[in-house]
């Protein structure tokens, strides 16, 4: 990708670290630009938050809006949006799936919910993990990218889901038995798509901790 990039999102992981993740892996230079809420209150009605959300990928002054969205355009032009009609269906309907759970868990850690956080966790959860794990075994049993045979955006968006809430130092001492018992073959898929990236790694080590 050519041109001055820049993220506008909050000083959280939230939905827009999938994003983050992917120029990172890529060597896509950008700036990541993070709010505080203090600050957004004064910068939400600004001209470049057009429909007054986070997160804002601005690319030489055009403004991008919706983070599936934004997702899909980067995923077009980097090379990582299936051909396959089918593939693509697949893509977008994991993609949805997590992006929705993530803004609910977002909401949820922003208002200090940490009950319902915990609850939904542990009685919804290990559905979801089930499910993420019978759709990945379908796949070449899980030996291959998540989706066809070739990386598209839909890792990206699974591995930030897994690490970041369940896997990662701190998650994984909490949850790493649950995700073992539940989808052992996507805990090992998310350890190994890790591994594959030393990019990844370097950007996972030295990013800023946050709860969500």
């Amino acid at each position: 990708m050519e041109g001055e990039i820049t993220l506008h999102y909050f000083n959280i992981y939230g939905t827009a670290e999938p994003i983050r993740m992917i120029f990172h892996y890529f060597n896509i230079p950008f700036r990541d630009n993070q709010i505080s809420f203090q600050d957004w209150s004064h910068l939400k009605h600004n001209s470049f938050v057009r429909i007054g959300k986070l997160p804002v990928l601005e690319i030489d002054n055009e403004n991008y809006s919706e983070c599936y969205s934004i997702l899909g355009y980067l995923a077009n032009e980097i090379g990582i949006m299936p051909d396959d009609w089918m593939e693509k269906y697949l893509v977008d309907s994991i993609c949805e799936f997590i992006i929705g759970v993530n803004k609910n868990f977002t909401k949820l850690a922003i208002k200090n919910d940490l009950e319902n956080k915990e609850r939904i966790i542990h009685e919804i959860v290990p559905k979801w993990l089930r499910r993420f794990e019978a759709r990945l075994s379908k796949n070449n049993e899980g030996k291959d990218c998540f989706v066809g045979k070739r990386l598209t955006v839909a890792d990206f968006i699974v591995f930030q889901f897994m690490w970041d809430y369940f896997l990662k130092p701190g998650k994984a001492e909490i949850y790493r038995l649950m995700v073992e018992q539940c989808a052992p073959t996507l805990m090992e898929w998310t350890y190994r798509f890790l591994d594959s990236s030393p990019e990844l790694i370097s950007y996972i080590e030295s990013r800023d901790q946050f709860i969500f």
